[in-house]
């Protein structure tokens, strides 16, 4: 139980007990069972045998079989937390992304204004590629300003548009549903 325990602590500190073991009861199938409830919850390591099995009549076999399901959740959790970081590179981030130009200042009537927006990701680096849906929507006095949003292929995005009636207008600018 004590090793076991261990082994859990070290994929995912304080998951278990704190790191001098104070929460363990010295009663092996006890802590054992917890910790292998412990695996089960946070790791979704099958039970491959029994608790009482592995205090009483340890199978070399079966022992090793369940601990390298650790080692596999390890090697997975690495493989996922690469593509994560790979993930966060490649996508744009409505935090981080911004808009600049004279259409955010002002437009004057039947005149054609723009502004940019400007893609960056999760670790505020801009995104040297397009392929974001970026939604633009212009409210004022006029009921329908269509603004007109481009993707320039190189994390920018360009848009355009009119406006018929003066007055004052609400730039907001969406990426997934996020302003």
């Amino acid at each position: 139980g004590r090793v076991l325990s261990a082994l859990c602590d070290s994929v995912q500190p304080g998951v278990l007990t704190p790191t001098d073991m104070s929460a363990l009861t010295n009663d092996a199938l006890e802590d054992l069972e917890k910790a292998m409830q412990t695996a089960l919850d946070n790791f979704n390591i099958a039970r491959l045998i029994d608790p009482e099995d592995m205090v009483n009549t340890p199978d070399e076999l079966s022992l090793m079989t369940y601990l390298s399901a650790f080692r596999n959740y390890l090697s997975e959790e690495e493989h996922r937390k690469r593509e994560e970081l790979a993930r966060k590179k490649r996508t744009a981030d409505p935090a981080h992304c911004y808009a600049y130009g004279p259409g955010l200042e002002g437009a004057e009537t039947y005149q054609s204004a723009h502004f940019t927006v400007v893609a960056k990701n999760y670790f505020d680096e801009e995104l040297p590629t397009g392929g974001d849906q970026f939604e633009v929507t212009i409210a004022g006095p006029e009921d329908h300003v269509q603004p007109t949003v481009s993707d320039g292929g190189d994390g920018k995005y360009p848009v355009h548009y009119t406006v018929t009636k003066p007055g004052d207008y609400t730039v907001t600018i969406k990426l997934r549903d996020e302003a």
